[in-house]
């Protein structure tokens, strides 16, 4: 991490419950304290355009002196510093945001945004470095460059994949362009594939390149998903990937001899991540009776090797490209994850679609045994 300075344990200090030893103490405490000052975010409640700028300025304010109190006290290095003000003007923005991406009518909008003096969120070093500057980058492009509308039925596809191409360079621009194609699939844009396209020419960055084209080709229209899908079809149609970038069908990964569980979880989902430990002590207590088959809804292929990597998962490792819009996800009626799927031998049938979560073991153990399946002895 760019944040990170090895500890020399001369200084420490306490926010909440959290003691801190370390050469610069605040690298871990800063943004703790900030929330407490300011809260997570400042929420737009329909207040007057000029009320509510006044109101993201002053929190804006108040984070950047509380951030000058860390850096007087020496509690934060200059480089934190200096990454820590950009993230703030980040975080200013996406407040800012909310209202520009609401559905009411701004007076005097372009004016209000230039007494803003918003950066122009281009700089790849802080896309690194912060999550918010990196969404950020992408709330620019649609609510300042542009006055994109979710009501408007997503018609101005080529409108902002053109300002984000004109107006960002290098990392930046190929992650703006990701997003854009990823917000607008299924969104029944005719000049979708004119603007992924534009994309493929214009993306310098191979893994955003490869996650795309993933993203893309996993794509299955609502349409195609009829009440006549057989789960047959369902298996052969849904595509994965393996760790290394095999492109395989759920049927080929089906155990034939023994029921599948499928455990549908992402990275970025925290509650998924705390059940996985349970699902792999389960998985060990009915090794030989079960087969688990751990299917991540990650949009990025990186984001899944590299959470893998760290954590050292084991298990059978697949990723489920395009989240909700692939047709296992609308088969399955997934919105929200974790979800938990019991299939017989070979997927010939769905023997529970809704399993309780591998934590409540009981519960879980409880399905399990109805349907003839019992730990190893």
């Amino acid at each position: 991490s760019l944040f990170y300075k090895e500890p020399d344990f001369k200084k420490d200090m306490t926010v909440y419950h959290l003691k801190v030893h370390a050469k610069f103490p605040g690298h871990i405490t800063f943004y703790d304290s900030l929330s407490k000052k300011i809260g997570y975010t400042v929420k737009y409640k329909y207040e007057k355009p000029g009320v509510y700028k006044r109101k993201c300025e002053e929190d804006y304010t108040k984070a950047v002196q509380l951030l000058n109190n860390f850096y007087k006290k020496n509690w934060v290095s200059k480089a934190f510093y200096q990454l820590a003000i950009s993230d703030l003007k980040a975080r200013e923005l996406l407040w800012f945001g909310e209202m520009l991406g609401s559905e009411i009518d701004i007076p005097n909008r372009a004016e209000l945004i230039k007494s803003m003096n918003f950066p122009q969120f281009n700089n790849d070093t802080l896309l690194i470095a912060s999550d918010k500057w990196a969404i950020a980058a992408a709330v620019n492009n649609y609510y300042i460059l542009n006055e994109h509308k979710d009501e408007d039925g997503y018609s101005d596809l080529s409108k902002v994949m053109t300002t984000a191409i004109k107006h960002y360079t290098g990392l930046t621009r190929d992650y703006v362009m990701y997003g854009i194609l990823r917000d607008y699939l299924g969104k029944n844009v005719i000049n979708y594939k004119a603007n992924y396209e534009l994309f493929q020419k214009n993306c310098g960055n191979r893994l955003i390149k490869i996650a795309v084209d993933n993203m893309v080709n996993a794509y299955v229209p609502t349409e195609e998903i009829s009440i006549e899908t057989t789960l047959t079809e369902l298996l052969s149609k849904t595509k994965l990937f393996n760790k290394k970038g095999k492109l395989l069908s759920l049927n080929q990964i089906l155990n034939d001899s023994l029921p599948n569980i499928i455990d549908c979880w992402a990275s970025w989902c925290y509650p998924c991540k705390l059940q996985l430990p349970f699902m792999q002590t389960i998985e060990e207590k009915y090794k030989g009776r079960i087969h688990v088959i751990y299917l991540s809804f990650d949009f990025e292929e990186l984001k899944w090797k590299n959470y893998l990597n760290k954590s050292k998962l084991n298990g059978e490792q697949f990723l489920l490209n395009n989240n909700t819009e692939n047709i296992f996800s609308k088969y399955f009626k997934i919105q929200t994850i974790p979800r938990y799927i019991l299939l017989s031998k070979s997927g010939a049938t769905v023997l529970n679609d809704k399993m309780p979560l591998p934590g409540l073991e009981d519960q879980f153990e409880k399905i399990l045994s109805q349907y003839g399946i019992f730990p190893k002895q």
